[in-house]
């Protein structure tokens, strides 16, 4: 049998194959959703994504026979380490043919770049980081991915395990029945009552202010986020960057910013499920591809829940039922589901919301780990 080979990235020809890799992984699969090539390739570059101002990474590939069949990113997040005193580092955007001696091949390759960094673990997978996708899946596929979650064949976390990983973390996807579903009385009630109090507002994020609520957004995700598990803070530059990719599909009766005092509190961010879209445009925004897009642009059957989050103050007072409520009208009329991810399987506060609203466990995700001084 040929041996595999494992060589750094650092042609543009070798990028090329880094990227198109999956096409030939996932050719059969009916529920791989195809990222676009050109944001991959933008998401990458450390001179054009911010995350990479902070962040140092080393691309690898796998080859046997003079194929590719494996690729992995290895990058250490500075900011994230500072913020918890750690020397972790990540591993990310991984593939592999269903072979352990090429799991292997990549995963120590990624190690042996983390121990020069003085990294002790390798945490992930993260592409690049816990904001975007976060995570092996774990439970059985039965439709393709919500948008920005990750998916993989089912024979990638037992390579994981099998090169010394070991599962830190499970993470949930919820999902609802738009149509069918009904949401409990005591929701609505909830948001009539805080809709008469004169010191809570809610709006919708504004295209016509596109900036300054991006700016809300950053200061409301590192304040409500801040010391949960995995965070890393997000600067302002990397959320307005993320934003702007989306906001040509941005609608704004799906989205809630909440105010008391005038003073941001909370938000509530929900996107069309893009994947819908990119599975159609196959990695190519060509003019066939582009054409796609615009035909399918208000047929989306599904939303996902970005962002969900509001300050430690404002918990219990019933902010999300009122956020909920301002944009169910809007939900119910465009889509048939929505999902709500990620979510820490620990986190009982998110968890009880989401269940109180008619919520259910769609998917799981297991977030792995190991030290890099095993012998």
């Amino acid at each position: 049998m040929e041996t595999v080979s494992v060589r750094p990235v650092v042609t543009r020809r070798d990028m090329d194959m880094f990227i198109a890799l999956p096409w030939l992984l996932y050719k059969n699969d009916p529920y791989w959703v195809p990222p676009l090539k050109k944001h991959l390739r933008r998401n990458l570059d450390p001179a054009r994504h911010p995350f990479w101002q902070h962040a140092r990474r080393q691309l690898f590939l796998a080859e046997r026979g003079g194929s590719c069949v494996g690729r992995i990113c290895t990058h250490v997040d500075f900011t994230y380490n500072t913020y918890w005193n750690e020397q972790a580092g990540c591993f990310g955007f991984f593939e592999s043919e269903n072979k352990p001696a090429t799991a292997r091949a990549l995963f120590d390759a990624a190690a042996g770049w983390l121990r020069k960094e003085g990294m002790t673990t390798m945490r992930g997978p993260m592409n690049p980081s816990s904001t975007t996708e976060f995570g092996f899946l774990v439970s059985a596929a039965s439709q393709p991915p919500a948008f920005l979650m990750p998916y993989n064949p089912p024979w990638y976390p037992e390579l994981a395990v099998q090169n010394g990983f070991a599962v830190i973390k499970h993470l949930l996807a919820y999902e609802k029945d738009c149509k069918n579903s009904p949401t409990p009385d005591s929701v609505y009630r909830i948001a009539s009552r805080l809709k008469k109090n004169p010191r809570y507002a809610v709006r919708p994020v504004s295209k016509k202010q596109f900036a300054a609520d991006v700016r809300i957004i950053t200061n409301l995700y590192n304040e409500c986020w801040g010391g949960h598990w995995a965070y890393s803070p997000v600067s302002y530059e990397e959320m307005l960057h993320d934003f702007k990719a989306m906001k040509f599909y941005l609608d704004e009766k799906l989205t809630v910013l909440a105010f008391y005092d005038d003073q941001p509190v909370g938000m509530v961010i929900n996107m069309p499920d893009l994947n819908e879209v990119f599975k159609l445009a196959n990695g190519t925004l060509n003019l066939k591809g582009l054409l796609k897009i615009l035909w399918f642009r208000t047929r989306f059957s599904r939303t996902r829940t970005l962002l969900l989050g509001f300050k430690k103050r404002f918990h219990k007072m019933g902010l999300p039922a009122l956020a909920y409520c301002e944009m169910e009208p809007a939900i119910r009329r465009l889509f048939y589901a929505m999902e709500a991810s990620w979510v820490h399987d620990d986190d009982h506060d998110v968890i009880d919301l989401l269940e109180g609203l008619g919520f259910v466990v769609s998917n799981r995700y297991a977030v792995v780990e190991r030290s890099l001084f095993r012998l």
